[in-house]
C-alpha cells in the first residue's frame, strides 16, 4: 500500500509542478525573446 501512496504522491507533485511551471514560465521566455530581439536591433 505504501508504494501506491508514494507513486500517487510523486505523480501529484509532478502534475502540480508542471502546472506551476506552465502558469509562471510561459510569459517569461516570450519576454526574454522580445528583450534579446530589441537589444540585437539596437
Amino acid at each position: 500500500m505504501k508504494t501506491i501512496y508514494i507513486t500517487l504522491g510523486f505523480f501529484a507533485i509532478i502534475l502540480i509542478f508542471s502546472l506551476f511551471m506552465f502558469f509562471l514560465d510561459i510569459p517569461a521566455p516570450s519576454k526574454t525573446v522580445v528583450e534579446t530581439h530589441t537589444l540585437e536591433i539596437k
